[in-house]
């Protein structure tokens, strides 16, 4: 079962979503749904998501085509958001890259897939 740890403020980051378990749609549109919810979100926010621990080897083609649905439905609610995804295995690097390609850059917000903590959180600096 696929759960998730959300945890406001830090440094690039506003938010910090942390996944662990077995992937899901509903699992991974579960978090969506409550930070979207929460008075602290506005969008502009840079969003750092930690799925190091979370296996999407269950995902089908099918699935991540439903997540990047999700998550087109709800652009106008994320707005222009900065959102860096860290995955734990190739396997799951190329999934979660399948999830954006799905985007195909209609979305207002930008999502990037990283190895590691440290690379994303250099991606979601804003320049000085």
């Amino acid at each position: 079962m696929m759960q998730y740890e959300i945890e406001w403020g830090g440094d690039p980051e506003d938010l910090t979503v942390n996944t662990f378990g077995r992937a899901t749609v509903e699992g991974l549109n579960g978090w969506v749904h409550e930070v979207l919810t929460d008075r602290r979100y506005r969008p502009g926010i840079g969003v750092l998501v930690d799925h190091r621990r979370l296996d999407w080897t269950s995902m089908t083609s099918h699935d991540l085509r439903r997540r990047a649905g999700l998550f087109l439905r709800d652009d106008d609610r994320i707005g222009p958001t900065r959102a860096a995804l860290v995955a734990g295995r190739p396997v799951d690097y190329g999934l979660m890259r399948m999830v954006v390609a799905y985007l195909g850059g209609r979305a207002a917000f930008h999502a990037e897939v990283f190895y590691s903590l440290d690379e994303a959180r250099a991606w979601l600096r804003p320049d000085i």
